[in-house]
């Protein structure tokens, strides 16, 4: 029994003063039954009002998450752009040593994700759309992305047109090196933002 009171005291404590409060208003209304029509009406409009106040609570609640799956995709997208960038922890190549078939091994795996970077940066529209709405300092850290992405499409288009991977390594690698890092800085703001309203 006292486990029960300890788990419940809440829920029995308002039972009780529910039946407090409708045996004196039952004796207020048998005594005047003028009395029992401004009770009802005092009665609807507290209704009312907490009716309202839960439709306000709950539409923040709805705001508020809506605003996190947003953050989430815009990290998701930000952790995707990072994979792509991930070379950047390769040695340091240097071209001088690097043979035509190592050089053209390399570039040709990063060309290999090209589908992936062009469905990337047509994300990032989107992804820039909604990081406006949330925060514009965001928003700045996906147009870098964005930017990048788009200096990543370029440099392997052209290695498309002119398939020389000795000149074009050395651009390779440091744009996967912006490519990470700028999509690193996205994931902070994001988190930053999430952490800012726990």
């Amino acid at each position: 029994m006292k486990n029960f009171i300890k788990s419940h005291w809440r829920l029995l404590l308002v039972v009780t003063v529910f039946a407090v409060v409708a045996i004196v208003f039952f004796n207020i209304l048998w005594g005047d039954p003028n009395l029992a029509s401004a009770i009802v009406a005092f009665g609807t409009l507290t209704l009312a009002l907490v009716t309202g106040l839960h439709i306000v609570n709950s539409n923040e609640q709805e705001k508020h998450r809506r605003k996190e799956r947003l953050l989430n995709e815009i990290i998701e997208w930000a952790i995707e752009v990072a994979k792509c960038g991930i070379e950047r922890h390769t040695p340091e190549l240097e071209v001088e040593d690097v043979g035509d078939d190592e050089a053209f091994s390399f570039v040709s795996s990063q060309y290999n994700k090209l589908d992936i970077l062009q469905l990337l940066r047509a994300r990032s529209e989107y992804t820039k759309e909604i990081a406006q709405k949330i925060c514009p300092t965001l928003r700045e850290a996906v147009n870098e992305v964005t930017n990048n992405l788009r200096n990543q499409l370029r440099i392997l288009f052209g290695f498309k047109i002119d398939p020389n991977p000795i000149g074009i390594i050395r651009e390779v690698i440091k744009n996967n090196e912006q490519l990470y890092t700028s999509a690193v800085k996205v994931i902070q703001e994001a988190a930053k933002i999430k952490t800012k309203e726990i």
